[in-house]
């Protein structure tokens, strides 16, 4: 060959051996191309094509790597292929200087660019959401894979350079095999173990999650339970303590459920219970919270909303189980509730189960009344002012008089 070295197949060199080759075969000459797959690709080797202007390309030699070391998808440079071709040249009367070109692909400027769009694309987007607390809480096997996944891609991106540059005694070239290519080998062994770790500890992260998350719900009806409820509760009364905004609570109970599951069986009792809280469900705000603490017994929490909004949620909520009552038709079961309504106030302070006591009065008092309808609990006022209140009293007297 004329000049040795890596040429674009759109380059003036390139131009000028497919010019040379389309000449002598038109001068009736055979013409022998080699194809070499260099180390890096997808499997080493040589293959060596025969081409004559009569009978057109004719493969005479395709020798892989790995028949030769016995390694699937091997990556060494294919040496022993190369030596089993040029014997068969020298067999059929020909050497190595009848070549008239090397095909071959050096594909990691291509990677690389592509390589490095994903890091500039996705990574720094994929990272932050691995490393971002989530509910406070930070991923230990998220972690842990975003920095093994930064760890491989500089490594990869080190021997690329290395490569790409043949830095001398670098130990990355990927023409020759080096002890220095070993250790790195080993580290990216380690370092995908360590990553399948991280993976293995976001899965259990994450199905601890889940099973956390099915021990504060109901099962039959899918919202929350009576643990959750109180969680909730404990959270907007230490909310309320510190701000001074109240909140309000719904008790709500199925008038004569006992007698639907006398008359018409469980399983008919359990789908009323589902239907209720589909209904309810549309009635609520977002930010409110169904739950059902037991049997026919559910409460709704509405943050940051004072006596009168909890009457008004509630209002809803028997304006649509009326209204469904009056489609009932056949074997449909109608459903009637009673409604209790009660507001945090600050002698309750931090705990939830005065406020539960407060709603449940109200909802005593709504039964009381005839049920399918709702009270509000409002506490009696002292029977002795505080100075405070007497002073205010006294002023209030003193203007209307």
């Amino acid at each position: 060959m004329a000049r040795i070295g890596f040429y674009r197949v759109n380059s003036e060199f390139a131009r000028r051996t497919i010019d040379s080759i389309r000449e002598c075969l038109q001068r009736g000459e055979t013409v022998y191309v080699l194809g070499f797959a260099a180390s890096g690709t997808h499997n080493t080797g040589v293959a060596l094509i025969e081409i004559t202007q009569t009978d057109g390309p004719r493969i005479v030699v395709n020798n892989e790597e790995e028949r030769f070391s016995g390694e699937k998808h091997t990556t060494e440079y294919p040496r022993r292929s190369i030596d089993a071709m040029v014997e068969r040249l020298r067999a059929i009367g020909r050497d190595v200087g009848d070549i008239a070109a090397i095909v071959t692909t050096w594909d990691y400027p291509v990677l690389f660019a592509t390589l490095a769009r994903t890091v500039l694309e996705e990574v720094p987007g994929s990272l932050k959401l691995l490393l971002s607390p989530h509910e406070g809480h930070v991923n230990p096997g998220a972690r842990l894979a975003g920095i093994v996944t930064i760890l491989i891609m500089a490594i990869f991106v080190a021997r690329w350079i290395g490569a790409v540059t043949t830095i001398e005694g670098g130990g990355f070239s990927y023409m020759h095999f080096s002890p220095a290519q070993s250790v790195v080998i080993l580290v990216l062994v380690f370092l995908s173990m360590a990553l399948n770790f991280g993976f293995l500890l976001m899965a259990m992260d994450r199905l601890r999650n889940e099973v956390a998350d099915l021990a504060l719900l109901d099962d039959l009806t899918g919202v929350g339970n009576r643990r959750h409820l109180l969680q909730r509760l404990t959270e907007e009364c230490a909310r309320s303590e510190r701000s001074g905004q109240p909140f309000a609570l719904l008790v709500i109970d199925l008038d004569g459920f006992k007698g639907i599951n006398d008359t018409h069986g469980h399983a008919a009792g359990d789908a009323c219970l589902q239907h209720f809280t589909l209904m309810a469900q549309t009635r609520l705000r977002p930010g409110d919270m169904l739950a059902r603490t037991g049997g026919d017994e559910f409460c709704i929490v509405l943050p940051s909303s004072t006596l009168r909004e909890g009457a008004m949620i509630a209002r809803r909520v028997l304006e649509v189980c009326r209204a469904d009552a009056e489609q009932c038709a056949g074997n449909d079961i109608p459903i009637a509730v009673s409604i209790g309504v009660a507001q945090w106030a600050r002698e309750m302070g931090a705990y939830p189960d005065r406020l539960i006591a407060a709603a449940d009065h109200a909802l005593y008092d709504a039964k009381k009344a005839g049920r399918n309808g709702f009270a509000t609990y409002d506490p009696a006022p002292p029977l002795v002012p505080d100075p405070e209140t007497r002073g205010l009293s006294d002023m209030g007297l003193r203007k209307r008089a």
